[in-house]
């Protein structure tokens, strides 16, 4: 037996496929929009590895064949996949598997005429589809073609049949252990999978029966469907790969910016400048988190030299600047808050060490744009060949991203972080959660208002507590929100997107000039968070806090999945106290998130939050 899977192609040696028989082809786009064939089956992307994995494990005899039209990413031409049939009907193929699907309401006819042939020649097309009912979705909806979509199935070998639905058949597509690209593994849900999965079924079922035409496998595979298994109807899941509207040119901005990886791919070796108590203990606690190569660290100097009284000059700091060897050792300075440090001596040197970068064409990674004014005041950046970076959002910025407000809505769970005031360590949480979801083997896209978080992975970065790098006006805020989070969750397919937010809404009798909380609702509107990990200080006043709660409960209808105390000057005992206040007063115990004795305490109450989206 044969089967086709058109996907990212597969990867023959991966483990899981030691014992199948594979072979294969690739199918491209020249640029004048002829189709050219190639041997080079190779997947680069995970997707084709995981459902011929899926596959490979219910027909372990079957010859499987890869017919590769996914390239850079998981989208396609329509042409190649009609042409990927057409090809699958010449190579005398028993089964073909489809995990993709194009969301349209009128598919091409060359798309219904490709499967009508295939339907024709006896062969079974198998596709996914979305769970929304109200979302059509081809071929999966074709009468000729088996459509499936995601049930709630503990076990690979059980599928329901729903013979109401456009679709029909339901299979295994929550959350499981994939086969992936590199060789590797990865966890994920989708009804791709569930798809796969329900063509190993059905290529079992042929092999026995291969006399039946397709009218009768239907009826067979509707016989042998468990009717305690269902379609979660109206809940959405990872879509399969989709046709989206959009040139590949889009498909680069998009990736440049809702995805870390690929914004920041001219970034390798890094510098850092200068590094202070909020640097060093975030790279202590979250460095592997930080895909970059971390070279230098910059300080300065902590000692001056005091001038000759006979001479007339300023005090003078010692001469510490980096050697032609510490400029070797990175490809970009990243230049952090030079302004909080005050004293002349302290800019001079800032500017010396900067001068010396630039005149090395080294990239840079400004964090406040007020820096960037003083860095295009006192350098001469005329010949300089470098790139400069800083994160801003603008009307220029929103204009991009709403070339992107087509896509569908962000179909993961969204995690949000908030401080009752906008001093309330949310970065470090942030990083935390992550750390003790990916630990659990969860993809989380990472969404956050520090730069930093920029060096640990963040795919996007709206700094809207630095006033000179967002000067949209906040009216545009909700719409942008809501377009960042349907470009990350198209672009990066996370299993959750974390969202760390500046509050403000517990009042900062310190901070002259902070947040009154406005900035944060405006976010809020856009981001309209699943749940919410509500940070506290153990000084904050206990109705204060509960105001700020009650707000979040009017803004998104659910209580806090979780309180983390911010105690880090506090004794154990003081620390414990201040807990059992807050529980006595709110009805949920805090937590310390930096204490690993507490990260099955945390997942479980972020599981639980998610669980009908996460079984979805």
């Amino acid at each position: 037996m044969k089967i086709a899977i058109i996907d990212s192609g597969i990867d023959p040696a991966h483990e899981r496929l030691k014992d199948a028989r594979i072979s294969g082809v690739t199918l491209a786009l020249t640029p004048e929009g002829d189709v050219a064939y190639s041997d080079d089956f190779m997947d680069r992307l995970g997707h084709g590895t995981a459902c011929a994995a899926l596959i490979h494990k219910a027909v372990p005899q079957a010859h499987l064949v890869a017919v590769r039209i996914f390239h850079d990413d998981l989208t396609a031409n329509e042409a190649l996949i009609c042409e990927g049939i057409r090809w699958c009907l010449a190579q005398s193929i028993d089964v073909i598997n489809l995990s993709l699907g194009i969301k349209t309401a009128t598919p091409h006819p060359d798309l219904i005429a490709a499967c009508e042939q295939a339907y024709q020649h006896g062969i079974p097309l198998v596709s996914a589809a979305p769970n929304i009912r109200s979302v059509e979705c081809y071929p999966a909806c074709l009468p000729t073609v088996f459509g499936v979509t995601a049930g709630r199935v503990t076990g690979s070998s059980r599928f329901g049949h729903d013979p109401e639905s456009s679709i029909g058949f339901a299979a295994k597509g929550t959350l499981q252990r994939l086969a992936w690209k590199d060789g590797g593994y990865t966890v994920s849900s989708g009804t791709s999978f569930a798809c796969a999965t329900f063509t190993g079924l059905l290529a079992s079922e042929r092999a026995q029966h291969p006399d039946l035409n397709l009218a009768a496998l239907r009826r067979l595979m509707a016989q042998r469907a468990d009717p305690d298994v269902h379609p979660l109807a109206e809940v959405e899941v990872d879509d399969p790969p989709a046709l989206l509207p959009g040139s590949v040119s889009e498909e680069r901005l998009g990736q440049t910016l809702f995805n870390a990886q690929a914004r920041q791919a001219w970034m390798q070796n890094i510098a850092l400048f200068p590094v202070g108590h909020r640097e060093r203990d975030a790279f202590a606690n979250f460095l592997p988190l930080c895909p970059f190569n971390i070279e230098r660290f910059f300080a300065y100097p902590q000692r001056f030299q005091r001038a000759d009284p006979a001479q007339n000059h300023p005090p003078l700091m010692q001469d510490w600047l980096p050697e032609a060897a510490d400029l070797d050792a990175f490809d970009t300075l990243i230049v952090g808050d030079i302004h909080n440090h005050k004293g002349e001596p302290h800019l001079h040197y800032a500017l010396d060490l900067l001068k010396a970068v630039v005149a090395q064409d080294k990239n840079l990674f400004v964090f406040d744009r007020q820096v960037m004014d003083l860095l295009v005041k006192h350098l001469d950046l005329r010949r300089y060949q470098g790139r400069i970076y800083v994160p801003r959002v603008d009307r220029q910025h929103y204009a991009a991203c709403m070339r992107f407000r087509y896509l569908p809505r962000a179909d993961v769970p969204i995690l949000a972080v908030m401080g009752a005031t906008t001093r309330q360590g949310t970065f470090t949480i942030q990083l935390r959660l992550k750390e003790i979801l990916e630990a659990e083997g969860y993809d989380v896209a990472y969404l956050t208002t520090e730069p930093m978080g920029e060096l640990f992975g963040a795919d996007y970065c709206f700094p809207y507590g630095r006033p000179k790098n967002v000067t949209l006006e906040p009216s545009y805020w909700p719409r942008l929100w809501q377009t960042v989070l349907r470009g990350v969750a198209h672009h990066r397919r996370p299993h959750l997107i974390l969202v760390g937010l500046r509050s403000g809404l517990v009042h900062q009798h310190d901070l002259p000039g902070a947040f009154t909380g406005l900035d944060s609702l405006y976010a809020m509107l856009g981001v309209r968070p699943d749940a919410v990990v509500y940070a506290i200080n153990p000084r904050d006043p206990t109705n204060e806090v509960e105001h700020a709660a009650e707000v979040l409960r009017v803004l998104i209808d659910r209580q806090p999945v979780l309180y983390t105390l911010n105690h880090k000057f506090w004794t154990p005992d003081e620390s414990q106290r201040a807990a059992d206040h807050f529980y006595r007063k709110l009805g949920i115990r805090a937590l310390d998130v930096m204490d690993p004795d507490n990260d099955a305490t945390i997942l479980d109450r972020i599981e639980q939050a998610f669980s009908p989206m996460v079984a979805a």
